[in-house]
């Protein structure tokens, strides 16, 4: 074996502290979501049998600034695996919050830019560990990341500015995954069964460039984790990404949320959407809502109201 390959082996994984792998198992167990993925990652919960695994699914959110101009973002995604459903959900925010958790140690390996994205390094036990499951769980947690690798991604980033008119649009096509891989760690004296498997991701820089500039919604594992239902998970991650962008008091449409659960065609999204927030303000009492019907368009406005008391408990 050349040095050149041995000094390319030792890149691989960033510098362990004396604990180890200890970077995998940070004091701060609160889950934490990039913002855009948070807002307008759409998701499909209820497939008929009939469904096209390979149809595209996209989501829009919308918000008006004060002097009245307009900012949407657009997302789609798309795989011949299918949607991205309620465990894919779980384990991709375990990702994207120790893609978060480990950006100060893989800083050296991305100022040499030698990658277009992030490598996060994890273990399917410690995935495991942090949505409540035992490690009879691993080949679930393995398929998942398999799906959201599958998933193409097109964002769309549309600004029209009221005050002088100009209009802009950043759109990009990329993969929410890059690539993926695993190191095999051990010593030429142990048996194949004592070898330690790390494995690894690459986010897109896209996602990782928000990382970094601390765009990202914190969200209470607890609070995560005691949603049984992947729709209402999915429903917290979008109200605290909008409260991040927002602050305490925010309005939304109910059509938005409709298409990041993929309840766009459901003629029960309604009833289905104040269900998921009513179980939300059971979990969190500092939690409120409202909701009105739109006179001009077939949509409801919803209100979204965190109390003072829940902000001086968490920040």
């Amino acid at each position: 074996m050349s040095d050149e390959f041995m000094e390319e082996q030792q890149e691989f994984l960033p510098s362990e502290p004396p604990g180890g792998m200890g970077f995998m198992t940070p004091k701060d167990s609160r889950f934490k979501v990039e913002i855009n993925l948070g807002l307008a990652l759409p998701f499909k919960y209820y497939l008929s049998n009939d469904y096209d695994k390979t149809a595209e699914n996209k989501a829009i959110v919308r918000s008006v600034r004060d002097d009245g101009s307009l900012v949407m973002l657009e997302v789609t995604t798309q795989s011949n695996l299918g949607p991205l459903q309620a465990f894919e959900n779980d384990v991709l925010l375990v990702l994207l919050t120790m893609a978060w958790e480990q950006r100060d140690l893989n800083a050296k390996s991305a100022a040499k830019e030698r990658n277009n994205g992030f490598r996060v390094f994890y273990t399917q036990a410690e995935i495991c560990r942090r949505l409540g499951l035992s490690v009879n769980s691993s080949n679930k947690v393995a398929r998942a990341i398999l799906k959201i690798k599958s998933q193409s991604l097109q964002t769309k980033n549309f600004v029209y500015n009221a005050t002088t008119g100009d209009v802009g649009l950043l759109s990009e096509d990329t993969k929410i995954i890059l690539k993926s891989g695993r190191i095999r760690k051990g010593s030429s004296g142990d048996d194949f069964s004592k070898y330690q498997d790390v494995f690894f991701i690459e986010f897109d820089s896209y996602i990782v460039k928000n990382l970094y500039n601390e765009y990202v919604s914190v969200i209470n594992s607890e609070d995560y984790l005691g949603l049984k239902s992947g729709p209402q998970r999915r429903v917290l991650i979008f109200l605290f990404s909008k409260r991040k962008k927002f602050g305490d008091k925010f309005v939304f449409q109910l059509s938005e949320l409709a298409q990041v659960i993929g309840l766009v065609d459901s003629l029960k999204r309604r009833r289905q959407i104040c269900e998921y927030l009513d179980r939300i303000k059971q979990a969190i009492p500092t939690f409120d809502f409202s909701i009105k019907k739109k006179s001009e368009i077939e949509d409801w406005d919803i209100l979204i109201h965190f109390s003072l008391i829940e902000n001086l408990l968490t920040h």
